[in-house]
C-alpha cells in the first residue's frame, strides 16, 4: 500500500490488487478503522464485516456501526472510548445542535477518533479530516481511539 499527500491528507492509493480491496467501494468503514485503529486493510475488512454485518461492495447501516463500536472496548490494543453528548453538540440559540464536522476537529485538536456523519464514516487525526468530505456535514457519533 502507498500512501501519498494530497493537499496535507493522507489517502491510501488502491493499486494493490492482492487484497480484499481491489474492487471494493462502499468501504468508508473500512477505510476510517484503518486509519483510527492502525489494522491492515484486511483485517479491518473482517473486523467490519463480523461486527457491523457489512456485505462485500454494501457499507453497513448506521445502527449496526454503531452498535458495534459501542460495543468495542479494545481495537488492535487501542482503547475505545464513546464520546458523550456534550463532546458532539453544542447549546446554540436555545437548542442543542450536532456539531459540523469543521467545529468537531477546532473542539479537538488531539486525538484520534472515528467519526460517523449521516451516510459516511470517517478518521479524525489530530483536528485534521483524513476524507475528502464536506466539512459541514454534521457529526452523528464518534468514538476515541486511545493508546
Amino acid at each position: 500500500m502507498v500512501v501519498r499527500t494530497f493537499m496535507s491528507i493522507k489517502v491510501m492509493d488502491m493499486n494493490d490488487k492482492n487484497t480484499l480491496q481491489a474492487g471494493e467501494r462502499s468501504d468508508c468503514t473500512v477505510r476510517a478503522l484503518v486509519k483510527t485503529a492502525g489494522l491492515a486493510y484486511d483485517d479491518a475488512w473482517r473486523w467490519v464485516a463480523n461486527k457491523m454485518q457489512r456485505r462485500p461492495r454494501r457499507g453497513p447501516t448506521l445502527w449496526d456501526a454503531r452498535k458495534a463500536m459501542d460495543n468495542a472496548q479494545q481495537i488492535n490494543g487501542k482503547k475505545v472510548k464513546t464520546l458523550k453528548r456534550n463532546r458532539i453538540t453544542r447549546f446554540l440559540n436555545g437548542a442543542d445542535r450536532k456539531m459540523s464536522l469543521k467545529t468537531f476537529c477546532q473542539h479537538n485538536p488531539v486525538g484520534t477518533f472515528y467519526v460517523l456523519v449521516r451516510g459516511h464514516a470517517l478518521a479524525v487525526i489530530d483536528g485534521r479530516i483524513t476524507d475528502y468530505t464536506k466539512a459541514g456535514k454534521r457529526v452523528m457519533y464518534a468514538w476515541e481511539f486511545v493508546g
